[in-house]
């Protein structure tokens, strides 16, 4: 090791350590070396980086030192050192002392919050660190980059599913890559309010997107599409239940009975229909209109219902009221086609 200090401290190392040759093996192993610390970028598909999450790895590290590899995908290219980022990701680099004139760089697979972790414990130095190069997979081949960094990274700190749509919301090549954009605005629109605080939680609006009460695997998948019809269903409930939610007052309101209440109206736009047997958006919208109004009345006499069973029941009280002729024989996930009374 003594031979790498006495090298230039301000440019960037790799020492092959090396990779047996391992007939074998059946399976890729990874290139072991060194590399600057300002030579790792971040990639756009990891998940959210936690303020939290980097401050407890820091502290590990300073007490236990750093028994660890960082796993990365080499750059071949200085066209694809910042392919993607911005002007302001870019200087953010510079003002963590990355050194964005280099060529030699490597992409972080895993160990994002580590790296983080470092260059706090590293403000003003730039020492060498141990990477494993994953070179089996091109860092062009955006698909697989993605697999593999999700694979490695949910295996440690669990994703969230915000975590999943900011990662998908950077896959350009995708036809759908605009919607996970538009969900990924949303979610930090909506979680970091401001004024209010939290309107709706990451799972709230993925339930507004995904029609799903848990889990969301479309979101999840990266595979979700958004269909004519429903855009405009989908842009009322982004629209209402914020709204009301702001009006009515956020911690008056559980997360429990809204995402039960964001499934129902997406199970009612099915069943909702005019005489034509056609889907009634107008309908539908009012109906929405007239829950929310419901579900503020019942607030101010006790909190509302958040279990499956209890939120049944009022639910089966509101569409009564609001005159549908709901078929509780078919239970609390099968409905029958409903006629509004306007």
């Amino acid at each position: 090791m003594n031979n790498l200090t006495t090298q230039n401290p301000t440019a960037p190392v790799f020492l092959e350590v090396g990779r047996p040759d391992n007939p074998e093996a059946n399976c890729d192993f990874p290139i072991l070396g060194w590399t600057r610390l300002s030579s790792l970028i971040p990639s756009r598909y990891n998940r959210q980086k936690t303020v939290k999450h980097i401050n407890t790895m820091e502290g590990t590290i300073r007490e236990y030192g750093f028994a660890d590899v960082i796993k990365v995908f080499a750059i071949t290219s200085t066209e694809d050192v910042f392919a993607g980022f911005t002007p302001e990701d870019i200087e953010e680099f510079r003002s963590k002392g990355l050194d964005t004139s280099i060529a030699i760089k490597y992409t972080i697979a895993e160990s994002a919050h580590r790296v983080e972790s470092l260059r706090i414990l590293h403000p003003t130095t730039d020492p060498l660190v141990p990477i494993a190069v994953i070179d089996w997979i091109s860092v062009n081949d955006v698909e697989e980059v993605q697999k593999l960094i999700i694979s490695l990274n949910v295996t440690g700190k669990t994703w969230t599913i915000f975590d999943y749509v900011k990662s998908h919301a950077e896959m350009t090549n995708r036809s759908n890559v605009k919607l996970f954009r538009e969900i990924r605005d949303n979610m930090k629109l909506l979680t970091s309010s401001k004024i209010t605080g939290t309107v709706l939680t990451n799972g709230l609006v993925a339930g507004i997107y995904s029609k799903m009460i848990m889990g969301h695997d479309p979101l999840r998948n990266g595979n979700l599409t958004i269909s004519k019809t429903d855009r405009k269903y989908l842009d009322k409930l982004l629209q209402r239940i914020p709204s009301w939610c702001t009006s009515t007052g956020t911690k008056k309101i559980s997360n429990q009975f809204l995402r039960r209440l964001i499934y129902f109206m997406w199970n009612v736009q099915s069943i909702i229909v005019n005489k034509h047997n056609k889907l009634d958006f107008k309908k539908w919208s009012t109906f929405l209109d007239r829950v929310l109004i419901q579900a503020g009345a019942g607030l101010k006499v006790s909190p509302l219902p958040d279990g499956d069973d209890t939120f049944y029941k009022w639910w089966l009280e509101v569409c009564q009221e609001l005159g549908i002729d709901w078929d509780t024989s078919v239970g609390m996930y099968k409905k029958q086609k409903l006629q509004i009374v306007s």
